[in-house]
């Protein structure tokens, strides 16, 4: 299933593809998401604006999904793909990590292959970096049950908070720098949460934070 807009043009707005410095990179981290990859990038081609980048990550090296991903790799030059030598298990942390050294943009959004993001993301992230901040943030659907939903249950809408436990990957965008200086705890869970509380730890009271109110993507 590749997304039928074409590789020079998005027509909706006929913007040229080649017209739009890259601004952010999408490290997305999959384990055997056959159909979830796809749905993703899907959704990064349909974006209003196409000032991104993305690294696929596959836990360890499988034939099946290389052939699902290289489909997309082979038309659009702002995807590449990656894997581990091994399967490791570490929540795609180690992935993540592994990511870090062909950033290429000063900005990040951590990821998985089960998020999809609306057409307006990269819009909405390219305005609040206009404002110089430290980090972006803002909410989404969340599909697991979460007392914290919107319904209390699940695919309600999850508002995130700038500490652990009440962020997920996917809702923050951060800079490559910051990602550079603390990377990711490999060996936790919530190395997301652990992140955040590194960076607002960095910049203090003093800390720039653009909050983004709109729902801009679905964990799924």
């Amino acid at each position: 299933m590749i997304n039928p807009c074409s590789t020079l043009q998005y027509y909706r707005t006929s913007l040229v593809y080649d017209d739009f410095t890259k601004q952010i990179t999408f490290v997305i981290c999959s384990f055997e998401g056959y159909h979830e990859i796809e749905v993703i990038l899907n959704s990064l081609l349909v974006q209003r604006i196409p000032n991104w980048n993305a690294i696929v990550l596959h836990d360890g090296y499988n034939k099946k999904f290389e052939d699902i991903v290289s489909k997309y790799t082979s038309v659009w030059k702002n995807i590449i793909y990656l894997y581990s030598p091994t399967r490791e298990s570490k929540w795609g942390h180690n992935l993540r990590n592994l990511a870090i050294q062909h950033i290429k943009t000063d900005w990040v959004v951590n990821t998985n292959d089960d998020n999809y993001y609306v057409p307006i993301f990269t819009e909405e992230i390219s305005k609040a970096i206009k404002t110089n901040p430290d980090i972006i943030y803002y909410p989404c659907i969340h599909n697991h049950p979460r007392k914290d939903n919107s319904n209390g249950t699940d695919y309600g809408l999850f508002t995130p908070q700038l500490k652990r436990g009440f962020i997920d990957f996917g809702q923050f965008v951060i800079k490559t720098s910051d990602l550079q200086q603390f990377k990711i705890n490999e060996n936790k869970p919530a190395a997301d949460g652990e992140l955040v509380d590194n960076i607002v730890n960095k910049y203090g009271i003093n800390i720039k934070a653009n909050y983004i109110n709109k729902c801009l993507f679905v964990h799924n």
